[in-house]
């Protein structure tokens, strides 16, 4: 039996345990769809307490807790921190399997050196050691990204957003992290939600300077935006969409949808919104292309629309790639049923000279099992020494301690491929494989050489 995240843990040969202790675990981290505040950085926030620190952001945690029977005021009303920290350790052991269990229990020791895990019995001493460790000097938001070792940081930030605070960047001394926006067109998507009128008429049709009522005046102000980003680093579009949908129009007719929609003449029908999603989403393509930018899409499930998931991917990557508009996707489903399909799809589509046009993205919610299933699959389907690694999706300073997981479980699996005699075992080549799957493809497939 294993220690309780012990130095080997997840590592079941000595091979996993070579290719991670030798080449994975003092990686930096890139992390290209980070939900950090900026703000924050730039003003090198403190936290007071673990509430602060790690309760307050992150969703996935009110989402256990909800589960956990948890009244509302404990997870984001009005209780006192320490009191919201308090039923969190209540429901924690309670959810073994759960990725946040590992995780939570992982984060606390790395930060804080808690090697009890949380529990009702622990949870005192642990919140009070965590606020003597938080009152450190180095412990705030730019000295936690230097300690977790991330090297490149993609903030998602939505397209009408107040860019300034990346010209208030602090030096590399200071700071050593590279700082760069990501662009969130999940808004100007949204055609039928109540508020994408003013959305669009006062948020980002003001900060582009375009009076919005037409199709193409959409696509001017988002290439505006796209400019603007362009200036700061970015190098990628972020999209998470609800299921995938390919539905053509004429311009005429996607001027009709625009026009009555943002005039309050009425919400759009099904098959008038997803042909409004269907042109952005080509438009936004071609833009990654023209750029050199990634775009990444995320769906909640592939079925759901009115043709099936394949055959609709399938339509929208033939369409771009027969128009020369195909730019390097990474394309993610929740869904851990959909693996098979996406690994399908980003092996279909290619253009000459990239590295892995399509890849199919590893899910940030998983347990240590699903992503291994997920590294079965896409290696079974696609070429799995071209991931550009695992995207942290950060919403707390602290979460960076889940890369760990990830590099173990990837060291576990290509080290039990050599193990059992499926693959050499030559340390040089898996090191090297491993080092590219948790850092260097990234810098590659998202062009942050250039930018460094």
């Amino acid at each position: 039996m294993k220690d309780y995240i012990g130095e080997d843990f997840l590592l079941e040969s000595q091979t996993a345990k070579t290719l991670y202790h030798k080449h994975a675990k003092n990686l930096p981290i890139i992390d290209f769809a980070s939900h950090l505040d900026l703000r924050d950085i730039v003003e090198n926030k403190k936290y007071r307490n673990l509430a602060e620190a790690w309760l307050k952001k992150e969703p996935s945690r009110a989402r256990l807790l909800r589960s956990g029977g948890v009244d509302e005021r404990y997870i984001t009303g009005t209780a006192p921190g320490r009191e919201k920290f308090r039923r969190y350790a209540e429901v924690l052991p309670k959810a073994v399997g759960h990725p946040l269990q590992l995780w939570s229990n992982l984060e606390l020791r790395r930060w804080f050196g808690c090697d009890e895990p949380l529990s009702p019995k622990t949870e005192e001493a642990i919140w009070n050691r965590a606020g003597e460790i938080l009152e450190a000097p180095d412990m705030t938001t730019q000295g936690m990204l230097k300690k977790a070792g991330v090297e490149v940081l993609m903030v998602r930030e939505d397209a009408a957003s107040d860019l300034s605070w990346y010209s208030r960047l602090p030096g590399s001394e200071q700071c050593p992290t590279k700082l760069f926006p990501a662009m969130d067109l999940d808004m100007a998507f949204q055609i039928d939600d109540p508020d994408w009128d003013n959305y669009m008429m006062y948020t980002l049709g003001n900060a582009e300077d375009v009076e919005i009522a037409l199709m193409s005046d959409v696509r001017n102000a988002l290439k505006k935006a796209m400019d603007l980003f362009a200036t700061h680093g970015c190098t990628t579009v972020m999209l998470h969409l609800k299921y995938p949908f390919y539905t053509g129009a004429k311009e005429y007719e996607l001027d009709d949808i625009v026009g009555r929609v943002i005039n309050g003449k009425g919400a759009p029908k099904q098959h008038e919104s997803e042909a409004y999603r269907t042109a952005l989403l080509l438009f936004a393509a071609k833009e990654c292309k023209r750029r050199g930018w990634v775009l990444q899409l995320t769906y909640d499930v592939m079925e759901g629309g009115r043709t099936s998931g394949a055959d609709v991917l399938h339509m929208l990557f033939s369409t771009l790639e027969a128009m020369e508009w195909l730019p390097r996707c990474i394309v993610t489903s929740r869904n851990p049923a959909d693996d098979n399909l996406f690994c399908r799809v980003a092996g279909t589509y290619h253009f000459s000279g990239n590295l892995g046009t399509i890849q199919p993205g590893l899910r940030d919610m998983a347990t240590p099992e699903g992503m291994l299933v997920q590294l079965y699959n896409i290696s079974a389907r696609s070429v799995i020494g071209v991931l550009p690694g695992f995207s942290q999706r950060a919403w707390t300073f602290m979460e960076y301690s889940r890369q760990e997981i990830f590099r173990r479980v990837l060291c576990r699996f290509i080290g039990r491929q050599a193990e059992e005699g499926a693959y050499p075992m030559d340390e040089e080549m898996l090191g090297k494989m491993v080092e590219d799957i948790c850092y260097n493809n990234a810098l590659e497939f998202f062009g942050i050489e250039k930018l460094k």
